[in-house]
């Protein structure tokens, strides 16, 4: 199927504010017909073309890409679109909404909606939902700060981390709203795809906690390759076979569990102290 024309039906659909289910109604098709349009996996019939391109007010050319929209249409749409951003800071948070996409920043977590798609990020964990797709991934344990006071090692933990967060919500929300193209092969907008930045946070992190304890097995590998494979995934719908990604994930803790014992056992044998005692008796 052809990936250029489905990118351009999400385009179209986005760009004049409808939702699936919107246009649906107004083709009076059912709504898993236009997510399949949309993922490449069917075409529109004649009939079908014709109305959306009534819809769009565009000629059948520039709906299947012989040509292109004019150029002053479109930037009078994302003009119109960039001038109805509304934000606010309340008790409850922080809000930033336009005509299409909604986010909310509170103690509770981050939570956005553009579209049909959906990506809530708090203590539970990261849920994404795109249509009828979910992806869930459940909380990374925190870390536990026993008594009263910091330590300045985990004063400098909690600094370096709540940092990295901070950067990753601010590049997050910031590129999200600037960002409106259709991403990757299932034409996925960048709310969808860039809450993946977090689980680049998480490996930071470890590459801190390696460096500090000189243990490799702190590495966080799980979530570098869950990483990599859900946004090559994502980009380029290589699920199969970039599974097989998975299995660098028991093959580097085989490798550097025995490196991480070896190497404990040199810094202690550096680390021992020889007393020898000598009685020697009188005559």
């Amino acid at each position: 199927m052809d990936t250029k024309f489905a990118d351009r039906l999400i385009k179209l659909r986005k760009e004049h504010g409808y939702s699936q289910d919107d246009l649906a109604e107004k083709l009076n098709v059912s709504r898993q017909a236009i997510s399949k349009w949309e993922r490449g996996e069917a075409l529109p019939d004649t009939e079908n073309l014709i109305e959306l391109a009534k819809l769009y007010n565009i000629s059948l050319d520039e709906l299947v890409g012989l040509s292109e929209p004019k150029k002053e249409e479109n930037d009078s749409k994302n003009e119109k679109k960039n001038k109805n951003v509304h934000a606010k800071i309340d008790n409850d948070g922080f809000h930033v909404t336009n005509d299409e996409s909604e986010v909310h920043i509170n103690v509770s977590g981050i939570h956005i909606k553009d579209d049909e798609d959906e990506v809530h990020i708090d203590s539970e964990g990261v849920h994404l939902k795109d249509g009828d797709d979910e992806l869930v991934i459940d909380s990374v344990p925190g870390v536990e700060v026993r008594g009263d006071k910091f330590t300045k090692k985990e004063m400098f933990s909690a600094i370096f981390f709540g940092s990295l967060m901070l950067l990753a919500t601010v590049a997050y929300v910031v590129t999200g709203f600037l960002y409106k193209e259709p991403i990757g092969v299932y034409g996925l907008s960048f709310w969808a795809i860039g809450w993946l930045v977090y689980l680049l946070v998480f490996f930071i992190e470890s590459i801190k906690e390696t460096i500090i304890s000189k243990k490799l097995k702190k590495l966080n590998v799980s979530v570098l390759v869950t990483l990599v494979f859900v946004l090559f995934g994502m980009l380029y719908g290589i699920w199969h076979p970039l599974w097989l990604v998975f299995l660098f994930i028991p093959v580097y803790y085989s490798i550097v569990g025995p490196i991480d014992k070896y190497n404990k056992r040199k810094r202690n044998k550096d680390k021992t102290v020889v007393f020898t005692y000598n009685d020697e008796k009188n005559d």
